[in-house]
This record gives structure tokens, C-alpha cells and sequence, in this order.
């Protein structure tokens, strides 16, 4: 038995506090963390991981006494409430110790316990504040990685206790978010073995069984919340978990989550079906992309992308043309076009590179005349015979350059770049190469709109497929131009149409940071946002035309999203009847746009019904508890705004909210990072203009890329 514990032994108390026993391990390792004296003063002499190391000696010296754990675990979450603190803290070996301290058995580890009920709590709630406290990707990575597993296994020991169970959820739901960012930052889905190791598959059947059985025992809203966002997750990361549960129960909870009360699950419900009809690969042009938040996040992303398969020499060839790599002379084009490579087709025919080309920029310019070729690219009536090869597009940019037309090759140009995009959509597997296409597409739209500002062709290449509210801007500017054509018309408000509803589906569903509901009430907006601009784009579009259909479908599930609970049954049977309509002209023609959308939308008009009856138990569910939580959502965003606030600001809104709610939320008024908003004694002021106020100093590049440097002005300067 250690010193420690024979102090405890001898003080003869039945029962001790968490703090008490926090201030017992304290004194015995000679460290104090408990007003903001101790903390300013850690800090300062940067001895928290001298401290985590003390705490940690300690614990492993009295693993078997569950009171002396529960005192190192406090003191632990003590430290993590400070930002700056807490980054020291996790980068320690703390998270392994809590996930050893989690699989610790009663019976069989200690020998000396008094509550396990309060200890696993304990552990939870140190495991959640660590989950908050990782100051960089990869940390949380590892965190994640090493943690979700563990979490997952342990939720069935907890369904009797619904507070034990949200944290659990919680905790789950910020793990699966915060590896968003995999893709992105590593360029690669997450690898086999990794998703193996996270086991999603079983937590998905746990997750089902316990909305599948939502009041035994009654599950708090939290808990509803968290469980409908962590499958949305594991639908993105492995659709094949939810894929293969028996009966098709995650593809029909999906579809109660859009029949819910609730407008955040119903959104979900959306989400989960495209990510589970969406390829798990590094495909992220895609509708409704969770990436989204990440951007909003101002994450800083690769300088160049990577792509496992080589682009096709046509590709490649085009792709310089607009890099500046290979630039051809006005004496090149001209003896090339007196000199072309390709002069005879294979069918025996003359090939005109002139003619030849002014039809690919003709098609680019006005679009497909037909159903057909909306679907597939008419290369027989534009080409002819001829095949794609860079000899080709050689003499066809050398005979519109011959003729002055230095436009339209930029317009042929980039024809091969949206060919390779749209071909890519038809293979299973794209090895993080759509990645790489879409970022060529941007980056030469980019080069061919400083040539070409007036040209709506070149802007509508940016935007497409994009999300965010700088291309609904360029869209909205576009459509006022002069060059925009009754073509562009429809294909911009379409993009916007699009842009706009992934935006709200996107905000509503998964953001998980600090200000979530906040983000919520965004994606309402967008909501509301979408419903007007899904109208103008059907007021453009051809009838019967694949985009005309595509819209049809969004209107539908964005009236689900947005108007479900009041919606009779006759209004829900046309809006499946519409959904069904849309679906069916997609039957006979292959559309490579947006096959996850068509899928999702014909699992609804299909499974309707029975997953209604299914699910119905879970429907009322959320239904019971939903309105109380909508009651305090206003309050809560205005809890998140403040969170924002530094200790030295005037805020208004504090007065606007009952103290006895700031208590229940955790909020107090504290000195906060410019750039992540988290409260710490610890931050450091900006060297320059001496106002803002960091974490660290990836804080400080964040914030100055996200605009400080436009606003950071000297005091003197300033006088």
C-alpha cells in the first residue's frame, strides 16, 4: 500500500469528494492547480508536462485503488478546462491512461473501490475533455483513431444510465467528425486496416439497436442527436457498415430520420443516404460534401493534391496549356496549321480541324440539344470518327489561332478537362484522381478568367460542383452579365440550386465545433435560401431534361427538410410521387451527375412506407422529446456566441440569459483565442497591435490567413 493511500486510510472518512480526493493526490506529488494563481503560474513556467508526468507516476503506483485514480482524474480535468493547459496536457500520454482506466473491471483490477458508477463517469468525462483539448490534427487523429473502438465497446454497458450514454455519444460524435479532415490532409481515404481497427460495423448495430429501442430507457435528446450524426458519419467512412446490416435497417432508419420532427436529423436522414450511396474513395466532388465545415474552419489544405493514376496525355497536354508550361508560338500554330498531323480519319473521310473544332466549342458554349446527350457526350457528331489524342487538339487549336481565335481555343482547351471529370464519375474507384481534375479545372478557370473576365463560360467552369457562398456570389454576378446566355442561365442557377441545399444540409448535420447550434440555425437559412433558388433554376430549366429532374428532386426533399412536421399525408404522397417521376427518366439513360442522389431518391419513393411503419417507435420518439429541445436552441447559440467573447469585451447578449443557465452550460467569462474562441490564463497577445490573443502559434497563422492581417494595425500606427 503507497503513503498515499494509507493517508487516505487513516483520515477514516466513509466518503470522499472528487475534489477532496483531487487536493489529496495534489499534496502528495507537491502541485496545486486549483485557483487561477496556480494555473497563471504553470503556465508561465511551463511545467504542465513536468505535472501530467507526476499524475501519471502516481496513478500507475495505485492502479488498484479506485479513490486515488478518481483524485488523479479530477485533477486532470482540472487542467483541461484551460485551453492552453489542456493542448500541454494531451500531449502527454493521457489519453492511453483514460482508455486503460475505462477497460478496468471492477471485481478484478482494484482492490479498493467504492462507486463505480461515479468512477466510469469520471473517466467518460475525462475522456470528452481530452476529445476538446487536442491542439492539432493528427493528436486528434490519434486520439480518435485509438479511442472510437474502445468508446464503442462500452455502450452497452451504460443503456440504463441515459447521462453516462450521451457523454459516451458524444465523445463518439466528435471523433468521427474531427477525422474529416483525413482526406484532405493526407490525400487518401482512411486505409483498410484503420477502418478495420475502428470497428464501425459493430458500432452501427449497437446504434440501431438502441434507437430501435428509443424509451427502454427514454434516451435524452442529446443522445437522439448525437447517434443520428455519429451514422451519418459512418455511412461517409464505411457505407459497407450500414450496407450490410440485416433487414436494410440502416438504409431505412435513414429514411425515418427524414420523416422525423426534428429538422437536424432529417437533414441527417438526406446526408446518410448520399454518403451511403456515395463512393468511400477520395471522391469529394459531391453533393452535400461534409468537407464543407472544413472550410469554413479555414483549414489549411496541401499545396498540391496527389492522385495515384497518371492523367491521360490529352489531359496533361491541356492542363499546360493553361499552367503556362507549354505555351506555343503564333509561328507554331501557323505552321502547324498548314502542317497538320491528322488529315484522314479511319472511315476514309477528310477531317476539317476548323469546322471540327468550332462544333466542340459550339457544344461547349450552348450545350447538348437532346436528353441523349446530356447523358453521353455526342462525340460522333462532333468529332466524327476522330479520336481523342494531343495531335488533334494540336491542329484544332492551331487552326482557330490561324483564324484569330484565340477565345475559342482556351474554350477548346478546356473541353478534355471536363471530359476527364465526367468520365471519372462512371468508375468505382478514382484513386484521389477526381481530386486532382477538379483542382486542374478550377486552377485553369482561374488563369482563363484573367484572360477572359467578361467570359460567363470560364466563371461557370469555377463554380461548378463547388460549395460555399463565394461561388453563390460569382453565380449571382455572372447572371447579370452581358455574355450569359440562355445556356448559362440555366446551368448557373442550377449549380447555385445545388450549392445552396448542400450548404443547409451540411450546416444542419455535422458541424460539431463549438458553435453547433449556431451553425444550425445557418443551415436553416440556407434551407430557406435553397427553396428560392431550386424555383428560379425550374424556372430556366428545359423541360424534361436531366437538370430539370435533379431540381425536382431537391425541391422534394428540401420541402421534407424544411416542412415535415407539417406536412399532411396527401402532401408527403406528392411529394413521393414527384420523387418517383423524377426517378423513372433516369431508368432508360445513363446520368453520370449525381447517381447518389437518384439512388437515395428511389430508396425513398420505394421504402416509404415500410420504413415508416418500421420505424416508428424512433418517429415518436423524437417527436416527444424534440420540442423541448428546440425551446432552449435560441438560448444555447446565444451560449455558443459567447463563448467567443473575451473577458475584456462589452457583450449584450449575456443579460438576455438566465445565470442559472451560463451555470448549467459551463460558460464564464474568461480571456479567449481570437481564432478558436477557447478560454485560457495562458494566451499570448499579438506582438503587432497587441489586441488579439492566441493559443498557440497555429492559432495565429489561422487567424491571420482568416483576416486578422487586415485589421492588425500597430498602436502607434493607429495614433
Amino acid at each position: 500500500m503507497s503513503e498515499l493511500a494509507r493517508s487516505l486510510d487513516a483520515a477514516q472518512a466513509e466518503f470522499f469528494t472528487l475534489d477532496e480526493l483531487s487536493k489529496a493526490v495534489c499534496r502528495h506529488i507537491g502541485v496545486s492547480v486549483f485557483t487561477e494563481k496556480d494555473l497563471k503560474r504553470i503556465i508561465r513556467r511551463s511545467e504542465g508536462a513536468e505535472i501530467v508526468g507526476k499524475l501519471l507516476q502516481c496513478a500507475e503506483e495505485n492502479m488498484r485503488d479506485e479513490r486515488i485514480l478518481n483524485g488523479v482524474l479530477m485533477t486532470f480535468r482540472r487542467m483541461l478546462k484551460d485551453a492552453v493547459l489542456g493542448q500541454e496536457v494531451s500531449k502527454q500520454n493521457l489519453p492511453r491512461f483514460a482508455f486503460r482506466c475505462l477497460a478496468l473491471d471492477f471485481e478484478r483490477d482494484f482492490d479498493v473501490h467504492s462507486d463505480c458508477k461515479q468512477f466510469t463517469k469520471l473517466v467518460i468525462e475525462t475522456i470528452f475533455d481530452l476529445s476538446w483539448a487536442a491542439p492539432e490534427y493528427q493528436r486528434m487523429f490519434d486520439q480518435a483513431l485509438e479511442g472510437t473502438a474502445k468508446i464503442a465497446r462500452t455502450l452497452h454497458r451504460f443503456t440504463d444510465d441515459p447521462a453516462i450514454l450521451k457523454t459516451q455519444l458524444k465523445i463518439l460524435q466528435r471523433y468521427l467528425s474531427k477525422m474529416n479532415p483525413y482526406k484532405i490532409i493526407k490525400q487518401q481515404p482512411l486505409p483498410p486496416t484503420t477502418l478495420q481497427s475502428l470497428e464501425l460495423p459493430a458500432l452501427a448495430e449497437s446504434l440501431i439497436h438502441l434507437l430501435d429501442n428509443p424509451a427502454r430507457p427514454p434516451l435524452h435528446w442529446e443522445s437522439l442527436d448525437s447517434a443520428s450524426e455519429i451514422l451519418c458519419w459512418i455511412a461517409y467512412y464505411q457505407s459497407s457498415a450500414i450496407l450490410d446490416l440485416p433487414d436494410k435497417d440502416g438504409s431505412s432508419l435513414f429514411i425515418a430520420f427524414m420523416l422525423s420532427s426534428s429538422m437536424p436529423i432529417r437533414a441527417r436522414g438526406v446526408l446518410g443516404l448520399l454518403n451511403l450511396y456515395h463512393n468511400d474513395t477520395a471522391q469529394e466532388i459531391r453533393l452535400c460534401n461534409p468537407h464543407y465545415i472544413l472550410y469554413l474552419g479555414k483549414i489549411i489544405t496541401p499545396t498540391c493534391l496527389k492522385s495515384m493514376r497518371t492523367p491521360s496525355p490529352l489531359f496533361i497536354r491541356c492542363m499546360n496549356r493553361f499552367n503556362g508550361t507549354d505555351e506555343p508560338t503564333q509561328h507554331t500554330f501557323a505552321e502547324r496549321y498548314r502542317n497538320p498531323s491528322v488529315t484522314i480519319l479511319s472511315d476514309g473521310t477528310t477531317f476539317d480541324a476548323y469546322e471540327t473544332a468550332l462544333r466542340v466549342v459550339e457544344y461547349e458554349l450552348t450545350g447538348p440539344q437532346n436528353i441523349e446527350e446530356s447523358c453521353l457526350y455526342p462525340k460522333p457528331r462532333i468529332l466524327g470518327t476522330a479520336e481523342y489524342s494531343p495531335e488533334l487538339w494540336d491542329d484544332m487549336e492551331a487552326a482557330l489561332r490561324f483564324h484569330g481565335k484565340d477565345y475559342e481555343a482556351d474554350i477548346l482547351n478546356f473541353n478534355p478537362l471536363f471530359i476527364a471529370k465526367r468520365l471519372i464519375l462512371y468508375e468505382d474507384e478514382d484513386a484521389g484522381a477526381i481530386n486532382m481534375i477538379n483542382a486542374v479545372i478550377q486552377s485553369s478557370a482561374l488563369v482563363a478568367i484573367r484572360r477572359w473576365p467578361e467570359s460567363c463560360y470560364f466563371h461557370y467552369a469555377w463554380i461548378q460542383s463547388q460549395i460555399g457562398d463565394d461561388y453563390l456570389e460569382r453565380v449571382d454576378k455572372q447572371l447579370q452579365s452581358a455574355s450569359c446566355t440562355p445556356y448559362f442561365r440555366r446551368q448557373l442557377s442550377f449549380e447555385a440550386a445545388l450549392n445552396q441545399f448542400s450548404m443547409g444540409i451540411v450546416r444542419l448535420s455535422v458541424d460539431a465545433d463549438a458553435t453547433r447550434l449556431h451553425s444550425q440555425i445557418a443551415g436553416e437559412q440556407h434551407m430557406k435560401g435553397a427553396e428560392s433558388r431550386i424555383s428560379a433554376a425550374l424556372g430556366f430549366a428545359n423541360p424534361d431534361s436531366p437538370e430539370e429532374k435533379i431540381l425536382r428532386i431537391l425541391s422534394a426533399l428540401t420541402t421534407l427538410v424544411t416542412k415535415m412536421p407539417s406536412l399532411n399525408s396527401n402532401e408527403l404522397k406528392t411529394l413521393r410521387e414527384d420523387v418517383g417521376t423524377a426517378v423513372l427518366c433516369f431508368i432508360d439513360n445513363r446520368y453520370p451527375e449525381h447517381d447518389p442522389l437518384i439512388r437515395l431518391s428511389a430508396t425513398f419513393y420505394i421504402d416509404f412506407e415500410a420504413d415508416l411503419r418500421r420505424w416508428g417507435s424512433f418517429i415518436d420518439a423524437v417527436h416527444r422529446v424534440e420540442p423541448a429541445a428546440s425551446d432552449a436552441r435560441i438560448v444555447g447559440a446565444l451560449v455558443e456566441l459567447l463563448q467567443f467573447y473575451d473577458k475584456d469585451e462589452s457583450v449584450e447578449i449575456e443579460p438576455q440569459i438566465p445565470r442559472s443557465f451560463l451555470k448549467a452550460a459551463g460558460y464564464r467569462q474568461q480571456h479567449r483565442c481570437s481564432y478558436c474562441g477557447r478560454g485560457s490564463l495562458g494566451l499570448r497577445k499579438c506582438a503587432r497591435c497587441g489586441k488579439a490573443k492566441y493559443c498557440d502559434k497555429q492559432c495565429q497563422e489561422r487567424h491571420w490567413k482568416a483576416g486578422h492581417k487586415a485589421e492588425c494595425i500597430s498602436p502607434l500606427i493607429s495614433a
